[in-house]
């Protein structure tokens, strides 16, 4: 059975970080730190939805992914 986050990604990972606000999750000094903490996340728990939209707003450019361990190995990559 999957676990159910109660937060959604971009909030846990926001709060994870340690950002203040959520939009601070876009600063490259962060980048480090976010993906250290989505090394530590079961990517299934997520939609992908979820995933594609966390990329999207991480990276500011449109990407789509067929799969969420295709967007955690890309976030984990850039």
């Amino acid at each position: 059975m999957k676990e159910k986050s109660y937060l959604g990604l971009l909030e846990n990972l926001s709060f994870k970080v340690g950002c203040m606000y959520l939009s601070d999750l876009r600063y490259n000094e962060n980048l480090y730190n976010i993906q250290h903490e989505l090394r530590s996340i079961d990517p299934n728990i997520y939609s992908l939805k979820e995933w594609n939209d966390a990329v999207n707003y991480i990276t500011g450019e449109r990407y789509e992914f067929d799969n969420v361990n295709e967007a955690l190995d890309f976030l984990i990559s850039i």
